[in-house]
């Protein structure tokens, strides 16, 4: 009888050490700790002697997620007194985090919407002041997802950016303005984030 208590016992233990393995669905998907897998808004800081900086991008389906905006899939850091932001790419694959952080050209006007009215004046910059990368590992134990890592920024070498002015005949003039190469020494950086949202 007592043997027969044991053995229930020990069984009880052994199938309760991994879930779903009643039949039932496993809590985690992919080796996430939460049940949508590595889909969410990631978000960490960065810093270094003269430098701190925030990172953000989206995981959609498994895949960074399509959008454009800084707040989802941007970086901006300050170091050594200037400020420089642009468009993070970004993966999350068997608990590490990879990713670039992309130079960001836009192209904006001062008509304030996405249809271009004459008169107008374009700015295009050819490229943003820094461009860097960074590589972290994720603890799929926190519910939170936290990871920590480390990355290096550059700064970007001599420029030359477009202001297009157009009147209102539809002529337009383009006039080239050079910009000088960034004084941002390249600088490795700590990171630390989690995931914000799922």
């Amino acid at each position: 009888m007592k043997l027969a208590a044991v053995s229930l016992i020990f069984l009880a233990a052994l199938g309760s050490s991994y879930a779903g393995s009643f039949g039932g669905p496993a809590p985690f998907q992919n080796g996430s700790p939460l049940i949508t897998g590595t889909d969410g808004v990631y978000s960490g800081i960065a810093s270094a002697k003269n430098l701190t900086g925030i990172i953000n991008f989206a995981i959609s389906e498994g895949v960074q997620s399509s959008s454009t905006s800084s707040r989802v899939n941007g970086w901006s850091f300050f170091v050594d007194g200037e400020v420089v932001s642009g468009i993070t790419t970004a993966t999350v694959s068997n608990k590490k985090v990879a990713g670039v952080l992309d130079q960001g050209a836009t192209t904006s006007s001062d008509t304030g919407s996405d249809t271009l009215e004459v008169p107008a004046v374009i700015y295009i910059p050819a490229t943003s002041t820094a461009y860097g990368s960074f590589n972290a590992s994720m603890d799929m134990s926190s519910p939170v997802a936290s990871w920590n890592g480390s990355g290096k920024i550059n700064g970007a070498p001599a420029r030359v950016d477009q202001l297009i002015i157009i009147d209102e005949f539809g002529f337009s003039t383009t006039v080239s303005i050079p910009i000088n190469a960034s004084g941002i020494s390249e600088r490795s950086f700590k990171i630390s984030g989690t995931r914000v949202t799922q």
